[in-house]
């Protein structure tokens, strides 16, 4: 399907969102994006979507959030799932906030839309998102959400995040614990540099030496290049371009169906 292909193939590269855009770029995008999204036309709404991502302001995210968030079409829906979370702004964040409080019950029969949404969430790397991260964390069983909330929480560098995944591993159900204990070490390693390998004990055992005085560095350590390239996938990153446990931000792919 195009739809598919114009979120899959065409790389979502993020622009640096330092230069504050003209009045003139945000009166078009949203006049295009108004347009495109009471349409009927998917591809264009999609394209208008991508377009917006590289103009961050209030105006612009409301105009995604009201009519993007809320679109009929699925497909439109994702778009502005990703967008949104490319949009480093506040505003950006709350909308995406407040989408998983408003859809929850919906999200439960969409997966794929649930781990997207709450990957979305993280890129924007705040605290703020860690309860959202974690809230109800066995309300869904798919492995893909769950991985969501892990290698998310990852994204947030504080030291509240390991706090909430040592307590994550610790209730973890026995059913998918060993699954996911390599999603608990990656996303601890991106943390805190430290390796337990995939022993839920020994990690369990290392927080218990040192909770009280985890620093988290504001740059991730360098990974081995196995654990490099599960971190670039899963947050869209292309080996040639990042190096290392980089930040989701710096650039990336669409949803993946």
């Amino acid at each position: 399907m195009l739809t598919t292909l114009l979120l899959v193939a065409c790389p979502f590269a993020l622009s640096i969102q330092d230069e504050k855009p003209t009045e003139e770029q945000i009166a078009s995008i949203c006049q295009d994006l108004a347009t495109a999204l009471a349409g009927d036309k998917t591809e264009e709404a999609l394209l208008a979507l991508h377009a917006a991502q590289d103009v961050v302001d209030a105006r612009v995210i409301e105009l995604i959030d009201k009519q993007g968030l809320r679109h009929d079409d699925p497909f439109v829906r994702d778009a502005a799932i990703e967008a949104l979370g490319r949009m480093q702004h506040p505003d950006a964040l709350k909308a995406l906030h407040d989408a998983l409080k408003r859809d929850r019950k919906a999200l439960q029969a969409a997966p794929t839309r649930y781990a997207a949404l709450l990957r979305a969430i993280a890129r924007h790397g705040q605290e703020s998102s860690i309860s959202y991260l974690v809230e109800d964390p066995f309300q869904s069983a798919d492995r893909g959400v769950i991985t969501a909330r892990i290698l998310g929480l990852a994204n947030i560098r504080s030291p509240r995040s390991v706090d909430e995944l040592i307590r994550l591993m610790r209730s973890s159900r026995h059913t998918w614990e060993g699954a996911q204990m390599p999603d608990f070490r990656l996303a601890l390693m991106v943390l805190t540099g430290a390796d337990m390998g995939t022993d839920r004990q020994l990690w369990i055992n290392w927080y218990g030496d040192h909770k009280a005085k985890i620093e988290i560095a504001a740059v991730p350590p360098e990974l081995p290049r196995e654990l490099r390239k599960r971190w670039n996938s899963f947050w869209g990153l292309t080996e040639e371009k990042d190096k290392g446990a980089e930040a989701p931000m710096r650039g990336g792919k669409g949803i993946d169906r």
